[in-house]
């Protein structure tokens, strides 16, 4: 069995992959810890509350367990390909929305971090390169 009796947390990495490896997860119903165990996959107690928590235990311990399928179903969300994708798709999209000149939509200006404006980047200079990028290419625009 795996306990997380935060007080505060907003999301739990234990929490998660505990039950994707099919082990019992009991803890506290704080902030995102609901989400991640709840709908069957933890078995959760109120914050604040050690009885409410040391019930919890006593249950899993006595042959409460949650559902192994439901916690592997939801730690599948959190594989590292998985969240390396969400943040590349975050990332090409802040550089699509950063690096695009003004008044147009078809060619890029090179933009890097020494020449950014707290307005995003400049039109235009003598030294910035124009090129044309698509937004899923593997060139970068900001080297």
């Amino acid at each position: 069995m795996h306990v997380v009796p935060s007080r505060e947390e907003s999301w739990s990495q234990s929490a998660v992959l505990a039950p994707g490896l099919g082990v019992p997860v009991a803890g506290t119903a704080v902030d995102g810890r609901a989400r991640t165990l709840g709908e069957g996959r933890g078995v959760l107690a109120p914050p604040e509350d050690p009885r409410a928590l040391a019930g919890a235990l006593s249950r899993v311990l006595a042959g409460e367990r949650p559902d192994p399928a439901l916690g592997r179903a939801y730690a599948r969300q959190f594989t590292p390909s998985t969240a390396a994708a969400v943040y590349a798709s975050a990332y090409r999209q802040l550089l699509a929305s950063r690096t695009m000149p003004r008044g147009s939509s078809e060619s890029w200006i090179r933009c890097t971090p020494s020449r950014m404006t707290a307005a995003g980047c400049p039109k235009s200079s003598a030294s910035a390169a124009r090129r044309k990028i698509t937004p899923g290419s593997r060139r970068s625009a900001w080297r």
